[in-house]
């Protein structure tokens, strides 16, 4: 295996918490899907990588004995003010997905919307893995979506902007548009961002942009079976969802838009 990716060290997320929960503010499905994995759960609950509480923030309101970890201390503290804010306490920790400890052990342990695929070589990924293997009770499970790398998906990226996102501000006047410019490295398996985010007055009018930039890398089926085996995983499944956006739906297979949902167990 290659050397952990010193790049990938802990820094500021790509967006603010303000910033990232305008972006995803119409994206509720995978919300509720994570929110009712949790609850069907028979122990307490640990979100990876769990950013200014999304999914967190939901599945806690929910009733669900639920911890949360990530690296960005903005984000950590945007989740503590929305949890307090509705008079719920949760343990956060400021961590490392690829390299953390905690007292707890737990019957499920989640990591949502493509976060994943922040892990920029198998190293990186191997690591995660194990770490979050190593936290599992037995029989509990590791439940994690990256997206599906159609190759005909792989060949838009080619630097053009096209808009991902749009939807009505959250605040009920204007749109959020979102464009993103992708440039991908076949080779590496690395996908690279430009992002640029769009306020729209009513009458179409931008008001404000907003532009970042990251890396992702995306993991075929077969290699992420390999590195599930690699960590200890003895057991693991597969499925097919429509992408966050179109429900989440599970599918028989997943296509350009879609994702892969996987679940792995501690046996």
């Amino acid at each position: 295996m290659p050397e952990r990716d010193p790049a990938l060290a802990p820094r500021p997320y790509f967006a603010p918490p303000d910033l990232y929960a305008l972006m995803w503010a119409a994206q509720t499905a995978d919300v509720a899907f994570y929110a009712e994995r949790a609850r069907a759960s028979q122990g307490p609950v640990l979100e990876v990588a769990c950013g200014n509480g999304r999914v967190l923030v939901p599945t806690r309101a929910a009733g669900v004995d639920l911890d949360g970890l990530d690296y960005d201390l903005a984000m950590l503290d945007d989740a503590r003010r929305k949890l307090d804010a509705l008079g719920l306490k949760a343990r956060l920790v400021h961590a490392d997905m690829r390299d953390f400890t905690l007292p707890r052990r737990y019957d499920l342990v989640t990591i949502p919307f493509n976060t994943f695929l922040h892990n920029l070589t198998q190293a990186d990924q191997l690591a995660t893995l194990r770490c979050c293997r190593e936290h599992l009770e037995g029989g509990g499970a590791l439940v994690f979506d990256v997206f599906f790398p159609d190759p005909a998906r792989l060949r838009e990226h080619d630097g053009t902007p096209r808009v991902v996102l749009e939807h009505r501000h959250p605040a009920g006047e204007g749109r959020v548009r979102v464009l993103d410019a992708v440039t991908s490295d076949a080779v590496e398996q690395r996908m690279h961002v430009r992002r640029r985010v769009e306020i729209a007055d009513d009458a179409g009018r931008v008001t404000a942009t907003h532009a970042m930039e990251w890396d992702l890398r995306w993991v075929w089926k077969a290699e992420m079976e390999l590195l599930l085996a690699a960590a200890g995983f003895q057991r693991w499944e597969a499925e097919g969802r429509t992408g966050a956006r179109e429900g989440f739906a599970r599918k028989d297979r997943p296509d350009a838009s879609g994702a892969l949902l996987w679940t792995a167990w501690k046996d």
